[in-house]
């Protein structure tokens, strides 16, 4: 029968180990170099006071040592290193009591003793700010609330855990929650890289483990470039690169996303090195590009160098609006020499990195047939779906042939929500364009 409540009394025990009696001034010669020879259990101290039958000696300390390194076993199982400290300190060596808790278990062993072998515990999980976030198999779910109580208890910090129900499968790519345990809070502040990124973890697209891909693609812009971010979310790779200097297009057809967009481009402090969007992808480029719409808006945001997409299961053809670039853009602006460099992210089922290259070029040609694998100046696994399947980010410039054909006319827009707010406010364009969220 699966218990209901976590109980952490279950997890106290005794255990026995040996320690060195050592003077406090040789404390560091002795551990020098045999660091690893002395006990390591979460929140419990390696050295302790030594007491005698008047109480604590000051002068003296306990180093404790691995549960494995017991004193009657000294000759036989004893590192040659440690025994010759023993040897030359002339170190005594006593038996010693810890009391270990459930605060002194680590998580994963915990719950190894809730939840049996054949079912297994979760891999892992996703820090959100306050959130922690499961991806439950079936079988772990009768576990679920056992699963939350232990991480609440075992991390201060968090507040809530939730497991996600189901695949991103609407167009906002929101998941569907249950709370596991703890507060039925879903709005939350998460920080990274010295930015803050306040959001609502059941109404937006937010991913805290993109963070090496957001810094990897980041080394890869140069301050003073213009970014043009077409599926931003509310804002982690937009507002870092207009922290780094950047002036920055930033767009999610999500409402929630450019709600919360706006307040963290002013909590970070780069209202005026970002212009904001909530509008179909397609549209934000062909409003910027086009040889009359993209007036209304500051010069600084005219040209862009850099196209970061995130919507793995559709960027490759979302690059369709790219196609003929300099025939819908202004020579003013554009030419053959400044055009953009795309970061796009994908899945593909390859094996090795020049197979996947292949499968990536063949798809991307019925979107821009001159595109080649070639052109691909990174490529990078951000990780393994599944054991055939792969998520990963390329990076390329936009071929002169490409931006010269025909514009491709098989694609329709996306009405936004809230329509007629999905446009930036340009009249009084920095501060003053930031709006409060609208509660619902």
């Amino acid at each position: 029968m699966i218990p209901e409540h976590l109980v952490k009394e279950d997890y106290n025990k005794v255990i026995k180990v040996s320690a060195l009696k050592v003077e406090n001034k040789q404390i560091n010669e002795v551990m020098n170099g045999v660091k690893d020879q002395f006990l390591d259990i979460q929140n419990v101290k390696r050295i302790v006071p030594f007491k005698n039958e008047k109480g604590v000696d000051n002068n003296l300390k306990l180093i404790l040592l691995q549960e494995c390194l017991k004193k009657d076993s000294f000759d036989s199982k004893w590192p040659e290193a440690l025994k010759k400290k023993v040897q030359d300190f002339g170190l005594e060596i006593v038996d010693y009591e810890v009391n270990i808790g459930f605060d002194n278990i680590p998580v994963n062993e915990i719950l190894e003793k809730i939840i049996p072998a054949e079912i297994g515990v979760p891999t892992g999980y996703e820090t959100v700010g306050h959130i922690a976030h499961f991806n439950l198999k079936p079988q772990q779910y009768p576990y679920k609330h056992l699963i939350g109580q232990v991480i609440i208890e075992k991390f201060k910090n968090i507040k809530t855990v939730v497991n996600k129900l189901d695949k991103l499968h609407n167009v906002y790519r929101t998941p569907e929650l249950e709370i596991m345990a703890g507060e039925n809070k879903l709005e939350t502040e998460h920080k990274e890289d010295k930015c803050i990124f306040k959001l609502d973890f059941e109404k937006v697209y937010f991913c805290s483990r993109l963070q090496t891909e957001r810094d990897r693609v980041l080394k890869l812009i140069k301050p003073n470039e213009t970014v043009l971010d077409l599926f931003c979310g509310v804002g982690p790779l937009a507002i870092r690169a207009a922290k780094m200097g950047c002036k920055v297009i930033c767009n999610d057809l999500n409402p929630h996303c450019y709600d919360y967009l706006l307040i963290n481009r002013e909590k970070n402090n780069v209202e005026d090195k970002t212009l904001c969007f909530n509008n179909d992808a397609r549209k934000v480029v062909d409003i910027l590009v086009s040889k009359e719409e993209y007036k209304k808006y500051p010069s600084e945001f005219h040209h862009f160098d850099h196209v970061y997409m995130n919507l793995p299961v559709d960027n490759i053809e979302f690059c369709d609006v790219f196609q003929g670039l300099l025939k819908k853009g202004s020579p003013e602006v554009w030419n053959e020499n400044n055009l953009p460099m795309i970061h796009a992210t994908g899945f593909v089922s390859g094996e090795e990195e020049d197979e996947c290259k292949q499968l990536i070029e063949e798809r991307a040609k019925q979107i821009l047939p001159h595109f080649k694998k070639e052109h691909i100046e990174h490529f990078n696994i951000i990780k393994n779906v599944t054991a055939t399947k792969k998520m990963f980010c390329i990076s390329f410039k936009l071929s002169v042939e490409d931006a010269n054909d025909e514009p491709s006319k098989g694609y329709t827009y996306v009405t936004p929500e809230r329509e007629a707010e999905s446009y930036p406010i340009v009249k009084d364009f920095g501060k003053n364009a930031t709006k409060k969220i609208k509660k619902d």
